[in-house]
């Protein structure tokens, strides 16, 4: 039952971002002071690095404990045991994520995975009946 869940355009979207804040970057690094440039090259190098690392592994990794979102920032981890339903959340009318609504009915939004909404079946639509799916076998 292990298995990872990607939305794979979303990989290029996010390094063509971190790209361009990459830019000023430099540019604020060559304004700096000549005698902190061998320090400063080697630090935004290993931030660069960090950081297009981090968004290539963003995923839903699907285990039998529950599932694990590992995004940019951080990684949430959410188990079967408190799952009551999966669902499609839109946010800022333009992306959407998968969502799971616990039995405290808090809302965990899962940032691993994310797609451009839609008004038929999106790839985070089908990614949640998939979850769905796997919920009510961990029930079961």
């Amino acid at each position: 039952m292990r298995q990872t869940i990607r939305i794979w355009w979303t990989w290029a979207l996010y390094v063509l971002v971190i790209q361009m804040f990459a830019f000023p970057a430099v540019e604020a690094v060559q304004d700096s002071p000549s005698f902190l440039h061998p320090w400063l090259y080697p630090l935004l190098a290993c931030v660069w690095l960090l950081l297009t690392w981090r968004t290539l592994a963003r995923r839903l990794c699907v285990t039998p404990e529950g599932v694990r979102s590992h995004c940019v920032w951080r990684s949430q981890f959410v188990s079967w045991d408190e799952v009551v339903e999966f669902e499609t959340l839109p946010t800022g009318g333009m992306y959407e994520f998968p969502a799971a609504i616990l039995l405290t009915r808090r809302l965990v939004i899962f940032k691993g995975v994310f797609g451009l909404c839609s008004d038929v079946e999106s790839p985070v639509d089908k990614v949640v009946k998939h979850l769905n799916e796997r919920c009510d076998e961990a029930w079961r």
